[in-house]
């Protein structure tokens, strides 16, 4: 069985209670997201032991419901690894958003900055942005960069872990200091 991103579980179920199935879930090695729903409040201490996301008491009001299922796939979102793949010297890669420190172009090729070294390959820096998404920058018509390793900036590069830097265009400067501002705050 495929594991489930969310499981909603009430506490009180037919034949084998929410918390008996959630340990066998977890005794299985199952990761997913667990909120229970219960009329129950005593029984609360009973979801920690099987790291319930959420315990939602009955009648559940929408919003509240709502509201959990949103937080859990925020939380699943920021858990989930993200990857591009890339086809290089004649060899396609795997490779981890969160180890792209920044990208470059020249041309048509484009060279990605890694944690785990350097790779080129050919693409249109506008299709990797996209791919990349919100934790990136296009920090000049060149240069994308990944928020999460910025080490500081000012007015004309962007320093980066590694001891790497990146151009930063004039245009640019006020809106990337808002999205930044912004990624730190997140």
């Amino acid at each position: 069985r495929k594991n489930s991103d969310i499981i909603i579980l009430d506490v009180m179920m037919p034949g084998m209670d929410g918390f008996e199935a959630a340990r066998r879930l977890r005794a299985g090695g199952d990761k997913s997201i667990i909120i229970f729903l219960t009329g129950n409040e005593d029984q609360v201490f009973d979801a920690f032991k099987v790291e319930a996301f959420r315990y939602l008491v009955k009648p559940v009001d929408d919003e509240k419901l709502y509201e959990a299922v949103d937080a859990a796939a925020e939380k699943l979102k920021a858990t989930t690894k993200k990857y591009i793949f890339i086809r290089h010297d004649g060899v396609a890669s795997k490779i981890n958003t969160e180890d792209i420190i920044f990208a470059e172009t020249y041309g048509r090729k484009i060279t990605l900055h890694t944690k785990n070294g350097v790779f080129d390959y050919y693409g249109k820096l506008g299709e990797l942005s996209d791919e990349l998404g919100s934790d990136f920058f296009i920090s000049h018509r060149s240069y994308i960069v990944n928020l999460a390793c910025v080490e500081g900036y000012d007015s004309k590069e962007i320093r980066l872990d590694g001891g790497l830097t990146a151009i930063l265009s004039r245009n640019r400067y006020s809106e990337f200091v808002k999205v930044y501002s912004d990624f730190i705050r997140r």
